[in-house]
This record gives C-alpha cells, structure tokens and sequence, in this order.
C-alpha cells in the first residue's frame, strides 16, 4: 500500500508499506526534516502495546506491524493529529497492486 502525505495543500511525499513490512518512504527535500522524525516517532510509539489499548483493537502489538492494515490507519491517524493529509493508493507505486500481496 502507497499513502501519499499532504500538509497545507502542498505534496510532502509519500510511504510505501509492504506485506511484510518493509517501509520505503521518500520525501520532498524541503519537508524532510520536519516528516522523518515524525514519522519514525510514530513507528516507535505503535511499537508499544499500550498504544493500542483503547483503540478497539487487541493490545497484543504482535499482531499490529507494518504492513497490517490496522497499523496503517493507526500512522495515517496519527498524522492527520499533526496536520498531515493523506491518500492511500492500492498501487504501491511502483506497478504492482498491493491489495494483491496481503
């Protein structure tokens, strides 16, 4: 799955999360700085299992990793908080569909 990032209407760039949890990011240069860290504080904080208690899904982290589509809407969710904007893609970008590989 591809989710692009938006913020104040302008293009931040975009994240790729594989079936089996790789994530390949790119960002535009003038937005890097401000969308890596957060996004890697976001990874490390859903690494937690108590950032899943309440949230309607079971606490067992292990069962939320990259790649499931629960942690996706989590990250999506966690960055709308912050003001991003985002649009999930079923193409992963680079020609193949990932509603296919899960």
């Amino acid at each position: 799955m591809r989710a692009e990032l938006w913020r104040d209407s302008h293009y931040v760039g975009f994240f790729v999360v594989s079936a089996g949890g790789k994530v390949t990011e790119d960002f535009v240069p003038s937005e890097r700085e401000r969308i890596v860290p957060l996004v890697a504080e976001v990874r490390r904080k859903l690494l937690k299992p108590d950032a899943w208690s309440g949230s309607g899904a079971p606490a067992d982290v292990s069962t939320h990793e990259p790649g499931d589509a629960a942690w996706l809407e989590r990250v999506l969710g966690e960055l709308a908080s912050r003001g991003y904007e985002s649009r999930l893609l079923e193409d992963d970008g680079f020609g193949r569909d990932g509603a296919g590989s899960r």
